[in-house]
């Protein structure tokens, strides 16, 4: 009896380890949780980073925590193989935005750590970019105008383009003063940074001579005239062309259609000496009086650019009624010398390479936006 008590026991221990060796642990990682750790980190000092706030989304749910003293934040229960978003800011630092791949060979690691890098904003990890904003807003004059005070620029940084699964593109503004210049203060590395400067597109007034919008007829029953149009500034596209207008002209009037001529040449006083061109079948009006002298009083001298004193002009027709010469009697004083009113087109000028910028270089980009893309006039 007593035996039989002793190996009744020792059958039902015996048992008992059978069944529970039949009952494994599940390691497998769909079922395997750590506790994701997320340090903020700069790279430039090797230090970390507290009160940096850490976003993450996990099994759909959002979860924010501020770090540690050490730079840290702790999420607890992340699904092993799963890729969680993580955003990182911190005030005076750069933002960075990954995909966290929590991944281990080891389903009984209790814990994963990712270290991200922020890049400050301040202090000697950083670079300066600068430069003057120009643009052609009056094509009458060879100075070239400052663009628009309040224009935005914008610096492109990515601080780390080779690292896989992130979307840390930080993007610094600012905007052009009133004399036309700009300048940016941007995180970087003693290694450098790609850097990419971006300019808007502008829609402006421009002050331009024209000879005649498209639809209108030609000179002389259209004349040259300075126009006010607005004109689209392109970063990406070449400049339009710019027409030759002649800055001097003479209109003879009193007839059916008029005349006039529009090349000249000037003495070395400024005065008007006499046209390169003078009148012809083109240009010659119709239905004055025949074989006759045209008073100076029907003809117009006009200059585009002004003058001090305006000269004074002869026409005489023939025996059909047109002007066939145009003479000078007073030439004035004060005329341009220039033989165009505008002057010729500049394509614009932007540095839009992506370029390596390191810790304390000071670039310079200057840019000009030339004389315009298109226009909302098709001007001759």
């Amino acid at each position: 009896m007593k035996i039989t008590s002793i190996l009744g026991f020792t059958l039902a221990i015996a048992a008992g380890v059978i069944s529970g060796s039949c009952k494994e642990e599940d390691t497998s990682p769909a079922n395997q949780t750590v506790d994701l750790i997320i340090t903020a980190y700069d790279p430039n000092t090797e230090s970390t980073i507290p009160n940096a706030t850490v976003v993450v989304i996990n099994n759909g749910k959002k979860d924010s925590i501020i770090t540690n003293s050490h730079g840290s934040g702790l999420f607890h229960s992340v699904k092993i193989g799963s890729s969680i978003p993580v955003t990182v800011k911190a005030e005076g630092y750069t933002r960075a935005k990954l995909f966290a791949d929590v991944t281990t060979s080891d389903y009984r690691q209790s814990q994963y750590t990712v270290n991200v890098n922020l890049y400050a904003l301040f202090g000697p990890s950083t670079a300066t970019v600068r430069g003057k904003a120009e643009i052609e807003t009056d094509l009458t004059n060879t100075q070239k105008e400052k663009v628009p005070a309040g224009i935005v620029i914008t610096a492109l940084i990515n601080p780390d383009p080779n690292l896989e699964g992130t979307s840390n593109e930080v993007s610094i503004t600012t905007t052009v003063d009133a004399s036309g210049n700009y300048s940016l203060t941007v995180p970087t590395s003693l290694s450098g940074m790609p850097i990419k400067l971006v300019y808007p597109d502008l829609e402006l007034d421009q002050k331009i001579a024209i000879n005649r919008v498209d639809e209108q007829p030609s000179f002389p029953k259209t004349s040259p005239s300075l126009q006010t149009i607005k004109t689209v500034f392109s970063t990406s596209e070449e400049a339009i062309k710019v027409p030759i207008v002649a800055p001097i002209f003479a209109l003879v009037n009193g007839g059916t259609s008029p005349a006039g001529a529009v090349i000249y040449r000037i003495t070395p006083e400024n005065k008007l000496e006499k046209w390169n061109y003078g009148v012809n079948d083109e240009n010659g009006g119709s239905g004055f009086s025949p074989t006759a002298t045209i008073p100076s009083g029907s003809i117009v001298v006009t200059s585009l650019l002004g003058q001090t004193t305006v000269a004074k002009a002869a026409a005489y027709s023939n025996n059909e009624g047109k002007i066939i010469s145009i003479d000078i009697i007073e030439g004035g004083a004060g005329y341009p010398t220039q033989s165009n009113v505008n002057i010729s087109k500049v394509d614009p000028t932007f540095p839009l390479e992506t370029v390596s910028i390191k810790s304390g270089d000071i670039k310079v980009f200057n840019i000009n936006y030339g004389t315009g893309t298109s226009r909302a006039k098709d001007i001759q």
